[in-house]
């Protein structure tokens, strides 16, 4: 399934109440209903609903821990795997009934995201339920694999920690030939444009420290130029804060957007 930014929780609560419904009514009748000529049927009837239901779950489970952006969603859906996970669990021994075949079991790397999503929201929980599927014999890949590390990311930040602590270092020995605002700032405005080359969309947490970043960069970089400033912010609840100089300049951009600002002058005008 592709990924998609508008995913909705509400969709996808709907669609899983839609399909464990059916799920269980299937199994009902077959555990009601099922004669020797109707055996074959339901019980494939059985087979497909369970596991269409398992993989909604499991689709989405994987696109939350894929993609950062869903990330308000993750918590919600875990919550949905780890209800369903006994469910899982008593499926793969109904069918085993059914075929009469103690090895019917998934694929090796099947239900892997479930696993992956309820280890992560669940750490107190995973152990035992871990333990349940290793008992009935049936792959544990989700819980046993640690999770990946993005190289580029994390080549990213080496570097970026490094040239960080050569340019504090730098700065001290050049005190006395340049301004230590102006030149931290100036690094931290190169880290700020690089970082958004490979976060264009940051989350909500994310934006923030990339805010606190741009700020203080700013600040640092509106020292080395001669003028005076000074910024006064209400907030909504009737709290003032002034500030001058420098400080100023990293309030401005902490609360506001100047270039949200330009836009909403020139529509006016």
């Amino acid at each position: 399934m592709q990924v998609k930014n508008e995913f909705s929780l509400i969709d996808f609560q709907n669609r899983v109440k839609h399909l464990a419904d059916i799920y269980r009514q299937d199994v009902h009748e077959y555990a009601n209903n099922a004669t020797l000529d109707e055996h074959t049927a339901l019980a494939n009837k059985v087979e497909d609903s369970g596991n269409e239901l398992f993989h909604e779950l499991e689709v989405s489970a994987t696109e939350c821990l894929d993609n950062q952006q869903l990330s308000y969603a993750s918590e919600t859906i875990a919550e949905y795997c780890h209800s369903f996970i006994d469910t899982l669990l008593d499926h793969c021994e109904l069918m085993r009934d059914i075929y009469c075949d103690d090895s019917y079991s998934p694929s090796k790397t099947a239900y892997s995201s479930m696993q992956r999503i309820i280890k992560k929201y669940y750490p107190n929980d995973f152990e035992c339920i871990r333990e349940k599927f290793k008992d009935l014999k049936i792959t544990t890949y989700g819980f046993d694999t640690k999770p990946k590390v993005e190289k580029m990311r994390l080549g990213l930040s080496v570097i970026i920690s490094i040239t960080t602590i050569l340019m504090v270092v730098l700065s001290l020995m050049l005190s006395d030939k340049g301004s230590i605002p102006f030149i931290l700032g100036s690094f931290l405005l190169c880290i700020a444009f690089i970082t958004t080359l490979y976060i264009p969309n940051p989350t909500s947490s994310q934006h923030d420290t990339f805010r606190i970043f741009l700020s203080i960069a700013t600040a640092g970089v509106i020292t080395a130029f001669p003028g005076f400033a000074q910024f006064t912010y209400t907030n909504q609840y009737g709290y003032t804060l002034t500030a001058t100089g420098s400080l100023a300049i990293f309030l401005v951009v902490f609360f506001l957007n100047p270039a949200k600002l330009r836009e909403l002058a020139d529509k006016n005008k």
